[in-house]
């Protein structure tokens, strides 16, 4: 915590922008880690990883047509739709794409104090 805190005085953010800033990072760092290793039910077996495959796949083009469209990128790769986690199918790529977004956040709204 104070690693984060000092990192984003250093940066410039000071008083209540620093405490905002704060509460984003951490907020972000929560959120992406408690999806990315979520623990899987107790009764993820064969045949639940095979019911989740299927009811994945299984979406309706007439009522998702976005997901349907991009579902071989989205399947195992995207929270919530997927069957394994971050330990055995890490989301590298988004977690660097929520880093940079992040920090991106962080200068724009530095610039405009």
């Amino acid at each position: 915590m104070k690693e984060i805190l000092a990192a984003l005085e250093g940066a410039g953010f000071k008083g209540a922008s620093l405490r905002a800033a704060y509460n984003t990072v951490l907020a972000a760092m929560v959120s992406f880690t408690t999806q990315e290793f979520a623990r899987l039910p107790a009764d993820a077996t064969d045949s639940w990883v095979q019911d989740m495959k299927d009811e994945i796949r299984g979406v309706d083009p007439q009522r998702f047509p976005t997901i349907a469209r991009n579902l071989p990128e989205l399947e195992n790769r995207s929270f919530i739709m997927r069957w394994e986690n971050g330990s055995t199918s890490p989301l590298d790529d988004g977690f660097e794409h929520y880093v940079h977004s992040i920090v991106a956040g962080l200068e724009a709204s530095l610039r405009s104090q």
